[in-house]
């Protein structure tokens, strides 16, 4: 007599493994991404147009954007929209680009957010004379941290 849980195991995988065939297949492999899509974040202070400027709009991937200042309540749902940004950009893109007008503590949520996540990320801040200029990968200086 046949056990109830193997007939079950049985047809669930054969019910669920061309689903997980198709989701596979449309899956973007790590060689065949872009190499960079930059995210705007404009929080008080429209930056959206300077940076396409600076990058080009084909660049410019996703714009998250508060016309007004942030307040302490809303920091953590926008560290979690930006959050789920990047790691979305992270599916089609070698490196994501990050732009923003915002407030330091933000930055801080979202590097907690990302954690060990292996996505390549340059943040950009702005220079007068330079334009938007790259941050240096932090990991460069760990001798310093030793």
């Amino acid at each position: 007599m046949f056990e109830p849980v193997s007939i079950g195991l049985t047809i669930a995988k054969f019910a669920v493994a061309p689903v997980l065939r198709k989701m596979w297949d449309k899956k973007i492999k790590k060689d065949d991404r872009q190499e960079e899509g930059i995210i705007v974040v404009e929080l008080a202070r429209p930056i959206k147009q300077a940076v396409i400027d600076e990058f080009g709009e084909e660049k410019v991937v996703a714009t998250i954007s508060y016309e007004r200042p942030i307040t302490k309540d809303e920091l953590h749902k926008l560290a979690t929209d930006i959050y789920k940004a990047i790691m979305a950009t992270a599916r089609f893109y070698k490196r994501v680009g990050v732009v923003t007008s915002g407030p330091n503590a933000l930055w801080v949520l979202v590097g907690q957010f990302i954690g060990m996540h292996h996505v390549e990320i340059t943040w950009y801040w702005w220079q007068p004379e330079e334009g938007y200029i790259p941050v240096e990968d932090a990991s460069k200086y760990r001798h310093l941290l030793f």
